[in-house]
């Protein structure tokens, strides 16, 4: 070969060296965070992790099921229904309570003999008399402020479970598209340069690049890994904690806590 194609390949070869100690580097960086957020020492070097994330073949998930969790376990979801409990036995009434299907809150209270209040998607008895107006007039204030809290987080739930499903998904796919298709062409593309080769068809320095192009896929494979479990743990950040649906345990408890859970097709 010329003297510029060698230099040329020395060049590449010194950029991959460089490539290495930089991801080195990285990963020490990164394991020694990790270990800081799990409370391990720096001496405690007896902690592994698995050699690689597990493929994202995971395609139970589904956005009812996750907004469903979502409303059911956010805990901060959960003590502002409590505010509007609280609200509402504050006007002294009995309710009843019931989540809409898009996860906001549907009121309607018991109608007593002398009158109710009706306005804004639920109705509250008050006095037929002009009596303690001001009082009754707050409360129901701090009720509509309530149920706008309530509903105001709901729709923000909704939204940013929505928007990192439908990234996770698109992570998923990409994945999955490298893994089935672009990683096995790429590994037939290093084999039969490989015969080219032995053939003298074809330069080394040819099959080199052939499989430079099968490790460049691999890593766009390990980024696709790294961002799909990346979005799954922001995930289950929004929801609240774990993923899986709910249980039955936990739907009975939400029910006779006054704020059952309902998906779009209840």
């Amino acid at each position: 070969v010329s003297d510029l194609t060698l230099a040329r390949e020395r060049a590449m070869a010194a950029d991959a060296r460089l490539s290495l100690v930089r991801a080195v580097e990285e990963s020490r960086v990164a394991r020694t965070e990790l270990g800081r957020l799990m409370g391990i020492g720096t001496g405690d070097t007896a902690w592994t992790l698995s050699p690689r994330l597990p493929d994202p073949d995971d395609d139970s998930l589904s956005l009812p099921t996750l907004l469903d969790v979502a409303r059911g376990r956010r805990l901060d979801l959960s003590a502002l229904r409590q505010n509007v409990e609280t609200a509402a036995r504050a006007l002294g009434f009995d309710r009843r309570f019931a989540l809409l299907a898009d996860g906001t809150i549907g009121l309607a209270y018991e109608r007593e003999p002398d009158g109710t209040f009706a306005g804004g998607g639920f109705s509250v008895p008050i006095p037929l008399f002009d009596r303690g107006q001001a009082r009754i007039a707050r409360a129901r204030s701090v009720l509509r402020q309530a149920i706008s809290l309530h509903d105001a987080l709901t729709v923000d739930i909704g939204a940013e479970v929505a928007s990192l499903f439908a990234r996770l998904t698109g992570a998923r796919d990409r994945a999955q598209q490298v893994r089935r298709t672009v990683l096995p062409l790429r590994r037939t593309v290093v084999l039969e340069t490989q015969k080219f080769v032995n053939a003298m068809q074809e330069s080394v320095f040819t099959l080199l690049m052939a499989r430079q192009a099968e490790i460049d896929a691999g890593l766009t494979y390990i980024g696709a890994l790294h961002e799909y479990w990346t979005i799954r743990a922001r995930i289950e950040r929004a929801a609240g904690g774990s993923i899986t649906p709910l249980t039955a345990e936990e739907r009975a408890q939400a029910i006779s806590a006054g704020s059952p859970p309902r998906t779009p097709d209840e």
